[in-house]
């Protein structure tokens, strides 16, 4: 619980993300490791989980139905680099929610995030609280306790995931080379 005028935490690992595929769609899944519950001054509730809050606030939305429609929320953005890592930001007060390890993606994935970049569909975002497991993450999905909002994405591939990209060559063989 952080109370007025209360330290902001130190820097440590706040969130695990796992990349999956959902009726065909791309996602990558958020799971805070803890809620932040916000007080006013005057001791009443301002959030039960101010993280929620916020990005309810700034375009998400719970999670009751599929398929995921709707085009990227403005400002959202999930950059994606295969040899680095991912960072996913929210507009405004959001800011930076998640800057880290890239989960093990797929071929598949990776196909269909640089078509979805490509046609400007952007990735799902899911979130909510569940332990760092793809089945905890989805009960946490079918007992209706997740959010979602579409970020545009900014995919990079490295040199070794040119087969996972869509309408790619790939580089010629050593035997083939003059």
């Amino acid at each position: 619980m952080i109370r007025p005028g209360d330290p902001v935490p130190p820097d440590i690992e706040e969130a695990d993300l796992l990349a999956a595929i959902i009726i065909g769609e791309p996602v990558l899944i958020l799971l805070p490791r803890w809620g932040v519950t916000t007080i006013r001054e005057d001791g009443t509730l301002a959030a039960a989980d101010a993280f929620a809050a916020a990005i309810h606030a700034h375009g998400a939305s719970p999670l009751t139905d599929l398929p995921f429609t709707g085009e990227p929320v403005t400002d959202w953005t999930a950059t994606i680099d295969t040899t680095t890592g991912a960072r996913i930001t929210g507009p405004g007060a959001v800011g930076e929610v998640y800057t880290g390890s890239l989960p093990p993606a797929t071929g598949e994935w990776l196909a269909q995030a640089a078509d979805n970049q490509q046609h400007g569909h952007g990735i799902v975002v899911i979130t909510g609280t569940a332990n760092p497991t793809p089945d905890a993450a989805l009960d946490m999905i079918a007992e209706g306790h997740a959010s979602w909002v579409r970020a545009s994405v900014r995919l990079h591939t490295g040199p070794d995931t040119h087969r996972a990209q869509p309408n790619s060559t790939p580089p010629p063989r050593r035997s083939e080379l003059p």
